[in-house]
Formats: C-alpha cells, sequence, structure tokens
C-alpha cells in the first residue's frame, strides 16, 4: 500500500490533513529516531510534520519562546545564542537535526537532563492537533501556567500515537559565563562510588555522566567560581580539569556512544551499574538520572530487558534491532490508564501506535508477558478503574468548526 504523503505548514492545513484524507495516520520528522522502538505500522496517510517551521513568538525578557514543532533544535539553538539564552537540552541527536517535536515524541534526552530535566521539563504550553483534526492548547507563555489539560507533557514519549505536537512553548535559560568539565579514567563500579560522594558534597554538576571507562562531570556559572568549583572537584575524585577543547572531544565522544547505541534503559540510579556490568559492551551512563544507552548485539537486547525488568526499570531499542527482539522491556504499570487515553483521544485508532507494539491492541485490563497474556497486577487495576469510568471529554466548538477537549484554550485558525 502506498500512503498519502502530506505536509502542512500551519495549525490550519494540519487540521485539513486530519479530517480530509481517510483511514489510518503516521506522522513523521526528520527521521533522526525512525528505528527507534517498534517498527511502524503500514498506513494510509503520512503526515510530515517538518514544515511547520519558524520562530512563532519570542520575548527574550520573558525568556520564552513558542516555536513551530517541526523546527530543528539546532536552528533555535543559534537564535537564542544571540541573546545569550539556550534551551538547556543537549541530546546526541540533535547535531543531527533533531526536530523539536520529534525530541518530545521520543522522550529523548541528554547529559544536561541532570541539571535542567528534560524537554518534558522544558516545555511550558503546546498546540496538538488530535486524531479527529480537532485542535486544542496547553499551557501557555507564562512559566508558572496550570490552565486546561497538560497535553503537552501527554505527548512527550508518545511517537505520535495521540496527536501532533504543531507548536511548542519552550522555556529558556541563559546562557552560563562558563563552564569546566572534570574527568576521571576508571571502572564503573568507582564511577558509581564518585557520583554518590559528588551528589553528597553539594557541587551541583549539571552533567555527570561515564562514558565507556571515563567520568565526566560537567559545572557551570561564572569564570572564577567555575574554575575554583572545577578544581575542588579534580581534587575530590583525583580527575583533572580539562582544557576546552578536550572536553568538547569528551562530550563528542559520549554523544557518539548515544548515538551508535541500541538499547536505551532507565532504572534507579542505584541500580543501573549493577545492570550494566552484566554486559560486556559500550555504555553511556547517566549515574545520577538513572538513565543509559547501551549497544549490544541486536540478537540480545532481548537480555537487555530481562536484566532491566528484573530491577524495575524501562527499556526500549534504538536503531535497527533484531526484527524478533522486543522492542519495550516490561510494559508500564499504567499501560491501562495509557489505553484509556488513547481510547478517548483516538478512538478509531487512526494515529499509528505501531511503535508501542502491541501494547494499543490488548483490551485494557490485560498486558503482555513473556509467554503470552497475563492478567495485570491488583494494584494497578484497582488504580486505573477510576479513569476507566470517568465521562468522556466534553467538546466544545472552536473558531475554525471543529471541537476541543473543555478546559482547553483554542487555537485560531
Amino acid at each position: 500500500m502506498t500512503a498519502t504523503m502530506v505536509t502542512p505548514t500551519d495549525l490550519r492545513s494540519a487540521c485539513e490533513a486530519f479530517t480530509e484524507y481517510r483511514g489510518t495516520i503516521r506522522i513523521q520528522g526528520a527521521g533522526t529516531a525512525s528505528t527507534w522502538a517498534g517498527a511502524a505500522a503500514a498506513t494510509d496517510t503520512v503526515v510530515d510534520a517538518t514544515a511547520l517551521t519558524g520562530i512563532r513568538s519570542y520575548n527574550p525578557a520573558d525568556m520564552t519562546v513558542s516555536v513551530g514543532a517541526g523546527t530543528p533544535l539546532a536552528q533555535l539553538q543559534d537564535e537564542a545564542a544571540r541573546h545569550g539564552q539556550r534551551i538547556a537540552f543537549d541530546a546526541a541527536r540533535v547535531r543531527r537535526g533533531a526536530t523539536v517535536g520529534g525530541l518530545i515524541a521520543t522522550a529523548d534526552s541528554g547529559p544536561l537532563a541532570l541539571g535542567f530535566g528534560s524537554m518534558r521539563d522544558l516545555v511550558i504550553g503546546a498546540t496538538v492537533v488530535l486524531a479527529d483534526g480537532t485542535p486544542a492548547r496547553t499551557g501557555g507563555h507564562v512559566i508558572k501556567n496550570v490552565a486546561g489539560y497538560d497535553l503537552a507533557k501527554l505527548m512527550h514519549g508518545s511517537y505520535g500515537a495521540f496527536g501532533l505536537l504543531t507548536e511548542v512553548v519552550l522555556r529558556l535559560h541563559p546562557t552560563p559565563e562558563a563552564h569546566r568539565t572534570v574527568a576521571l579514567d576508571c571502572t564503573l563500579a568507582d564511577a558509581a562510588g564518585h557520583t554518590r560522594s559528588l551528589l553528597a558534597e553539594a557541587q551541583e554538576p549539571v552533567s555527570l555522566e561515564w562514558a565507556d571507562g571515563t567520568l565526566l562531570v560537567r559545572i557551570e556559572g561564572t569564570t572564577d567560581g567555575t574554575e575554583a568549583r572545577a578544581r575542588s572537584l579534580a581534587t575530590l575524585t583525583g580527575g583533572r580539569v580539562l582544557a576546552e577543547d578536550e572536553a568538547a572531544e569528551a562530550w563528542e565522544r559520549h554523544a557518539r556512544l548515544v548515538d551508535s547505541a541500541t538499547v536505551r534503559i532507565g532504572s534507579r540510579p542505584s541500580r543501573l551499574p549493577g545492570v550494566l556490568e552484566r554486559f560486556e559492551a559500550p555504555a553511556a551512563a547517566g549515574l545520577a538520572t538513572g538513565v543509559a544507552t547501551l549497544s549490544m548485539p541486536t540478537d540480545r537486547i532481548d537480555q537487555v530487558h530481562d536484566a532491566v525488568t528484573e530491577v524495575g526499570g524501562t527499556s526500549v531499542t534504538r536503531g535497527a534491532a533484531d526484527p524478533q527482539a522486543r522492542p519495550w522491556g516490561r510494559q508500564p504499570s499504567a499501560l491501562r490508564v495509557l489505553q484509556v487515553v488513547k481510547r478517548e483521544l483516538d478512538p478509531a485508532h487512526r494515529l499509528d501506535s505501531g511503535r508501542f507494539g502491541a501494547w494499543f491492541d490488548s483490551q485494557p485490563g490485560v498486558s503482555e508477558a513473556a509467554g503470552g497474556m497475563a492478567p495485570v497486577s491488583s494494584a494497578t487495576t484497582q488504580a486505573a478503574e477510576p479513569l476507566a469510568q470517568e465521562p468522556a471529554l466534553t467538546r466544545t466548538p472552536t473558531d475554525s468548526g471543529g471541537t476541543a477537549p473543555a478546559g482547553t484554550e483554542q487555537e485560531d485558525s
């Protein structure tokens, strides 16, 4: 089946792509994560979001910016830098042209997540087109904004299964006056020990990563303060303060490790080293955040999934994995809630959810287990039942004649 390609350029044409074309829809961006998670399903229409670009509004004094979701983050960083500001986010694939919307949809993150969080923490507003063509706006341009449903956070890690992001409002941070990196060649076990010591000393690193044999600690601040803290960190760890070019190369190596990984892991930070030590493979690990990437042979990815599941973590494939390998580790405890949300926002299952494997194919109340299907835990069932019995969202007319969930601000079309 040959899919129809549609490339909207604004909110109106994005809504029309959903209302004028029938059947199933797959949302795609720049393609920097096209092989992550499960395989996309065959579809009737592909909505290409890469033309939803450009800065919509930017007032440096407010430290917020509204941008089309198809805008490459690297371009946005260049514009913010002219005003001494930045989006405090540095996922490895940003350098390959990853878009703002794609980074949100895949829940990607980088070393700066320790100091500033992921995109989920930086998004303060968004405009979303739902499966029936309904435009809905959540949040706004004020950082402390609690109006309406927080659809932006729902889109984080959704791989396009809940709706199309068309516009995103991000909070900005000042560009630091100086930054320094301290490096120490050590084992993973020693790196974990140093991580605990550094966090206990309140050194406030913005990044603390183990890059396959080297512990990297990055700090930011004033020039004098950063120099003094870097020397203190070097003394504390036994490492050395890297020159600027050395630091750039060290973090570039870290990015290459992440880019070449075949599986991403998330667990409690205290349990992460134990998982990584079970596999002799190149790895990059946020020992304070609990997020790591591992370059495993594709035929061993299921072993990683199983090991991560044993410690209560999550895992997902990156890159072209073995077709027989599971794209995800264990299903989340909130799977039933996600199924209810999917049924509410996309009752006809128009939006491709193949990236999640069979998660949205099963009925609420069951979850996949190795070798078959098993009931979800009673704790999960009890927690999800009230949501499952909630009445459907009330929808109200929009200026364009469509509808949107009550409680959201409407987008003028």
